[in-house]
């Protein structure tokens, strides 16, 4: 059987497996959570306000997705449910 698929946080730098993060995407420069099966370039960030915070601060969208972008609200939310899914 094969591994599963390790990713790497752009706020925290460690790797983890894939279905942990969040993966975002970036649509017409604005960082949006990405839709299952979405293509293109996308990035992946710890279900984490932390991570969030370290990310925004690092300005590691922006390089991650190699230009200016916007975070949308939408990014802090599926952090947020992320977070809240792990509680429970």
């Amino acid at each position: 059987m094969a591994p599963a698929p390790e990713r790497t946080c752009i706020g925290c730098r460690r790797k983890r497996g894939q279905a942990e993060l969040v993966r975002l995407t970036n649509q017409a420069g604005c960082v949006v959570p990405a839709r299952p099966g979405a293509p293109g370039r996308s990035a992946y960030l710890c279900p984490a306000q932390t991570c969030l915070e370290a990310a925004d601060k690092r300005r590691a969208f922006a390089r991650a997705f190699r230009g200016p972008v916007v975070l949308d609200p939408a990014v802090r939310r599926a952090v947020a449910r992320h977070t809240s899914d792990e509680r429970r």
